[in-house]
């Protein structure tokens, strides 16, 4: 591992700290490998941010007894990987609709969970965490490779 980082937040916060030392750390590591891509870091940020969302508004219902963890750890091979766990009554995301449907259009719900599975190359829901069922709430594991580019960035490089 190059980084690794764990933080408990409040459901009071918006997790906007955490989300920016994060990827104050990606663009240090940049610095020295320049294989990162912009698109890998902005889908990173935003995805975290919809995660964030979800597990402080949706799950904790902001409340100020609950906190969200959230992990981050990125490999030599620069693959990131984002945990964000609530203290919620947990959700199942196959019930969440889907946004692009016409009678969805104007609903708020489901953006979110649209939103990271765009950006990043995996979004797990997880029923055990580290090799025990997690009792209530959600977790969610995220994860993409930084070196990741545009579909329309690769055809023109060809």
């Amino acid at each position: 591992m190059i980084f690794e980082y764990e933080k408990r937040i409040s459901s009071t916060d918006e997790g906007t700290s955490v989300r920016q030392y994060i990827v104050e750390k990606i663009e240090a590591i940049k610095q020295e490998e320049p294989r990162i891509t912009e698109y890998a870091v902005f889908g990173v940020m935003l995805a975290m941010e919809e995660a964030l969302v979800n597990a402080i508004k949706h799950g904790n219902q902001m409340d100020p007894k609950k906190t969200v963890l959230v992990r981050c750890s990125i490999t030599r091979d620069l693959l990131i990987i984002i945990l964000i766990a609530d203290q919620g009554v947990g959700f199942k995301p196959e019930e969440v609709p889907d946004p692009t449907d016409d009678e969805n259009l104007e609903r708020p719900c489901g953006r979110g969970v649209q939103l990271m599975r765009a950006f990043m190359k995996e979004v797990t829901y997880l029923s055990f965490y580290d090799g025990e069922q997690v009792p209530e709430g959600s977790v969610v594991e995220m994860t993409q490779d930084l070196t990741h580019q545009r579909t329309e960035e690769l055809i023109q490089q060809d």
